[in-house]
């Protein structure tokens, strides 16, 4: 999360003119006008790198850009008799990127870039707690009833148990706790939305209502 909090252009000129007059007979006149200008611009960003998932902040701070030039423009003009001519160079840059201002922006993105990537060891990797039942076997291949809408993905090992005893509260009936035994393990191999499928490698028997616990 970002604010544009400088975005500014600071532009000084000098302009130098200088005039030429010819003979008399021709009557021709002549001039120079030069331009000599000195440009900087200032880009700051104040940002929150923000954890997408848990709302912490992880940093806060300010990525500022600078870009400095100097310009110079002439201008030359000329009359004689009844011939007038004019010409004029102007070094400005059209193009965005290649202005000061341009240029400051993209210092400022790029030094916001390195900030960020600087900060990645601090963005813990998601690893959350899954628990589901295992919905059917089909050979070695086990469905759990649960898929990525409840944070598996694909490589998750899951630890086997078998229930033993259901704690319930007495007064509601609620489940809040299992006793169980572990029997062995498994592999996701795909993830849907709502189940993933998964090999079994253990010594005991897999059955339909077991218990996965994904081991983090």
């Amino acid at each position: 999360m970002g604010t544009i909090v400088v975005f500014g252009q600071d532009s000084r000129t000098q302009r130098v003119n200088a005039s030429t007059f010819g003979n008399r007979i021709g009557g021709y006149r002549g001039g120079a006008s030069v331009k000599v200008g000195s440009d900087k611009a200032v880009v700051v960003i104040s940002y929150r790198l923000v954890h997408a998932e848990t709302s912490e902040v992880i940093a806060t701070g300010e990525a500022r850009g600078e870009s400095a030039r100097k310009s110079t423009g002439v201008g030359l003009a000329g009359y004689g008799g009844e011939i007038g001519a004019g010409g004029g160079v102007d070094m400005t840059a059209r193009n965005f990127q290649e202005t000061v201002i341009g240029e400051a922006t993209v210092d400022c993105i790029n030094k916001l870039a390195a900030i960020a990537n600087s900060k990645e060891q601090r963005v813990a990797i998601r690893n959350a707690e899954v628990e589901a039942r295992i919905a059917e076997i089909a050979g070695n291949r086990i469905y759990l009833a649960a898929g990525t809408n409840e944070g598996v993905q694909k490589c998750d090992r899951f630890e086997i148990s078998r229930v033993i005893k259901e704690i319930k509260d007495p007064s509601t009936g609620e489940v809040l706790d299992l006793q169980t035994e572990r029997v062995g393990e498994l592999m996701v191999t795909e993830v849907r939305d709502k189940i993933s499928i998964a090999y079994y490698n253990g010594t005991g028997e897999s059955k339909v209502g077991y218990v996965a616990k994904k081991i983090l």
